[in-house]
């Protein structure tokens, strides 16, 4: 199992950070063929071979994903995706 784990400080608030978690989740959801749910404040996503949440709080967010073997290969592409929508929200 490949793990991915980023964690970013944010001034957004929590509602912002909410829609923001939620573009990411659609976008994840649109490249990866990824499906995903709210369980409170914590963003669930699974496919295949993949899964993971985005936990959304007053001043952070957190993302962890869990590639299975077969998606290992992909790891690079899916951090660099996270990475890059995350700089490109938070600053």
């Amino acid at each position: 199992m490949s793990k991915i784990h980023l964690k970013r400080n944010h001034t957004l608030g929590v509602d912002k950070a909410l829609e923001d978690a939620e573009q990411l989740a659609l976008m994840l959801a649109d490249r990866f063929d990824a499906k995903y749910e709210w369980q409170g404040q914590k963003l669930v996503f699974h496919r295949t071979g993949v899964k993971g949440y985005l936990d959304v709080t007053e001043d952070t967010l957190e993302v962890k994903v869990e590639l299975a073997l077969l998606m290992r290969p992909f790891k690079s592409v899916v951090e660099r995706e996270i990475n890059n929508y995350l700089e490109k929200e938070l600053g």
